[in-house]
């Protein structure tokens, strides 16, 4: 699964979010190698947090085909900025995310957890 296939589920499950800028990761599962935590990868320019009010955040379903998806306030992110993993890339400061795929906390520095922007599908 790719960029492209989440942005597909995101419009065809969440048609309100195709608004937003949009990150996605496949699911890094221990399983595979041993220091991988059971998590998504995601990397977030600093600099969308200012653009956006809200970013999607699109976790690969490690358990089937679909994805979990997060609407996540940019305020939250910028008002947390000091507990994220910041990195230099290049010219632009990214927010390296490490969010476990069933607790749903950025497990390598912040601890924050994000399972209140986690979106629900409802029937209707």
């Amino acid at each position: 699964m790719g960029r492209r296939d989440a942005k597909v589920f995101i419009e065809r499950n969440f048609p309100e979010l195709s608004v937003y800028r949009m990150f996605s990761s496949r699911a890094y599962m221990r399983r595979e190698k041993p220091s991988y935590k059971d998590d998504w990868w995601l990397q977030i320019r600093q600099s969308y947090l200012e653009e956006n009010e809200f970013i999607v955040l699109a976790g690969a379903d490690p358990m089937g085909d679909g994805y979990q998806i997060f609407k996540v306030p940019t305020e939250f992110l910028r008002s947390n900025l000091d507990r994220f993993s910041i990195v230099k890339c290049g010219l632009h400061d990214e927010i390296w995310l490490y969010l476990h795929v069933t607790e749903h906390i950025d497990v390598r520095s912040s601890l924050l957890s994000f399972n209140e922007f986690l979106m629900r599908k409802t029937d209707g």
